[in-house]
């Protein structure tokens, strides 16, 4: 007996040793190399010949570095979050162990980063988030070895053969993704949705809570979509201040959502996923990247990985966590991915009231416990609208207050068809029939399957919706197929495995956009403007102030004009490149300064205001820049149309 003892107390010191190894190894290159991701974000002028996506010159960087150090930082950032789960108790399988190290580690971003500006003041500097980061890490192993110390059993999660397959499949996984979506994560121009997820995590950098101008003159957060800030801020501190540093989450994100799905796939079943089965589910993500990356956003030239695609998938991997804890029995947990869940979207509220009714329609248990978070968050957000209103300066118009939302449902539409395209070709066709098909001797799949079912009656009557707002059912059917598919005989699953693969191409194939340019314009068109207003770095609230002026350079409602619509841009993404270095060589054809300035020579003045004025210093390049043709529609065809009765809405709202 005290041999068999001793030999399992040295297999769990062995295996301590390998992981420490491992985690040591691969979160060093995020430290080491960092500067390699500034290196990549600086060969953008790459993406502006024919062929974006294949790159022959510099592909040891870009195809062996860049996706090298992205994965070593994910690692980096995980550490801490997995080393603290092994040691308050371990997990059960590898899927288990990546979404609860994720969350640890969530927490510990949101609760660190504050404490420590509260503590030290700011900015939270690169030094400051290391040490947050080691002594998080050192700390957890010490835990660790505490607990083997006194004799506790270390639940290891990689013990199964499958689970070692899996978390070898997500590191290759999120490798792929890196360079299957490299010129948008790294040399894509920001679009507004782009810029405001960047200035949101940077602005936590030096202030304690997020910061962005919520309406003209008005700076704050909104509390059901403020979760992102604390990723994209880590990103940026550790890899600088780059549009690839808040877009590389979106790669981690999902990732993560094989994680969860895997999680509530196997849940009391008693067959498990095999390599095969992986392989499909990986398959059926990839449609989710691609609509998210490509077909999704409010910017009708282009899609921003930051927002929505990083955002979404923070919001959805958050609820699949939060269902695998309350299926799981983890009460804590699933109340603290439930907050998750709110805090990450605006329709966080929607995927827990939906949830709650789906667990009273079924009479689960859990049902009271869903409902306990589902009033935990409305009354946290009824409370923050509340504040907002009390304040003396005036109310925040904000979007996302809980009356605003309501107000999409009225008037409520029945026939825009297109919106069907949202739950059917994202998962795969098939996952979404299965909907159809589930029985309630399977708790989790009819749960999920009225969930979604829910979710998608919602967001469908609503007056005006956008395809990044389906994101939960885009997902969700991947549950209920898997599950039914497990319970199949093996001559069926084979049977319904080849369908399967059959119809996940197809709709892959029919999800892919018209084209695959790089956006660029934005970019060009700062880089050309001599932009002297405040402070960009240290004083973003004053350097906005002249973000009316470029209201004059190039059409302000150019979106309303869609499918149609002029060449334009948004202020803030505008203001980020006019501030950026310009590049030797570059021609400056505009300029924003103060009145009181002497003007530009041979400098033609179109406006003044608020004690500043714009001028052009080239008219034939304005005119150019007015007139630029592009592709004006980026979108899949199946997609398009919900796009499109977006901005009709637009319209009628403006008129």
């Amino acid at each position: 007996m005290s041999n068999a003892i001793t030999r399992l107390d040295q297999i769990q010191r062995l295996r301590l040793w390998r992981l420490g190894l491992a985690l040591g190894v691969g979160s060093s290159p995020a430290l080491l190399g960092r500067r390699w991701i500034e290196r990549v974000a600086g060969l953008h002028e790459l993406s502006s010949g024919p062929y974006a996506y294949l790159q022959a010159d510099a592909w040891p960087l870009l195809y062996l570095g860049a996706p090298f150090i992205a994965v070593s930082g994910f690692l980096f950032y995980l550490t801490p979050g997995l080393l603290l789960v092994l040691a308050l108790g371990g997990a059960r399988c590898v899927a288990e162990w990546a979404i609860l190290g994720f969350g640890a580690t969530l927490i510990w971003n949101v609760v660190a980063g504050t404490a420590a500006k509260l503590l030290l003041g700011p900015p939270l500097t690169l030094a400051i988030q290391l040490g947050l980061w080691l002594g998080a890490t050192a700390l957890a192993a010490s835990l660790l070895i505490l607990r083997l110390q006194r004799g506790a059993l270390l639940q290891w999660p990689m013990a199964a053969a499958a689970d070692r397959r899996r978390m070898v499949a997500m590191a290759v996984a999120a490798w792929i993704a890196v360079v299957a979506l490299l010129p948008k994560i790294f040399w894509e121009n920001f679009n507004l949705d782009g810029v405001e997820a960047f200035e949101f995590g940077r602005s936590l950098v030096g202030h304690v809570l997020p910061r962005w101008e919520l309406r003209a003159g008005v700076f704050g957060f909104y509390p059901n979509f403020v979760l992102f800030a604390y990723p994209n801020q880590w990103f940026i501190t550790l890899f600088g201040p780059f549009e690839a540093s808040v877009r590389l989450p979106f790669v981690l994100y999902a990732v993560g959502l094989f994680a969860g799905l895997v999680l509530l796939i196997e849940r009391g079943s008693e067959r498990t996923l095999s390599a095969l089965d992986e392989g499909l589910l990986w398959l059926g993500l990839a449609i989710y990247a691609v609509v998210q990356a490509y077909d999704t956003g409010y910017e009708p030239f282009f899609a921003d990985l930051a927002e929505t695609a990083a955002t979404d998938s923070l919001w959805v991997l958050c609820f699949l966590a939060a269902c695998a804890a309350l299926f799981g029995g983890r009460r804590a947990w699933f109340f603290a991915f439930a907050v998750a869940t709110y805090a990450a979207s605006p329709g966080g509220l929607l995927l827990l009231a939906a949830l709650a009714v789906a667990l009273f329609l079924a009479g689960r248990e859990e049902r009271l416990v869903a409902a306990a978070a589902f009033g935990a968050c409305l009354a946290g957000g009824l409370l923050h609208d509340l504040a907002h209103h009390a304040i003396p300066a005036g109310p925040v118009a904000d979007q996302f207050a809980a009356q605003n939302l309501l107000r999409r449902l009225f008037p409520p539409t029945l026939v825009e068809w297109s919106r069907w395209n949202a739950l059917v070709f994202p998962s795969g066709i098939l996952p979404a029939l299965s909907l159809f098909a589930v029985r309630r001797r399977d708790p989790i799949a009819w749960t999920l399957a009225v969930v979604t079912g829910l979710c998608f009656g919602v967001l469908y009557v609503q007056a005006w919706t956008a395809l990044h707002q389906f994101a939960p059912v885009m997902v969700l059917p991947l549950v209920v197929f898997w599950r039914t598919q497990l319970r199949l005989p093996q001559p069926a699953r084979r049977a319904l495995a080849a369908a399967l693969c059959a119809t996940t191409l197809a709709s892959l194939g029919l999800s892919l956009p018209r084209h695959f340019r790089i956006n660029q314009n934005i970019r060009h068109f700062g880089l050309a403007t001599h932009y002297r207003v405040g402070d960009y770095e240290r004083g973003y609230e004053e350097a906005l102030r002249g973000g009316w002026t470029l209201s004059v350079l190039l059409p302000e409602d150019y979106r309303l004009l869609y499918p149609e619509q002029p060449w334009g841009a948004d202020a803030p993404s505008w203001i980020y490149y006019a501030t950026r270095e310009k590049p030797a060589g570059t021609r400056i054809h505009y300029a924003v300064q103060p009145s009181s300035d002497a003007p530009p020579p041979d400098a033609t003045r179109l406006a003044e205001r608020d004690g500043l004025s714009v001028y052009v210093l080239d008219l034939d390049a304005w005119r150019r820049d007015r007139e630029r043709e592009f592709p004006r529609v980026v979108q899949s065809p199946l997609y398009e149309p919900i796009h499109r009765a977006t901005y009709r809405f637009f319209r009628a709202f403006a008129e």
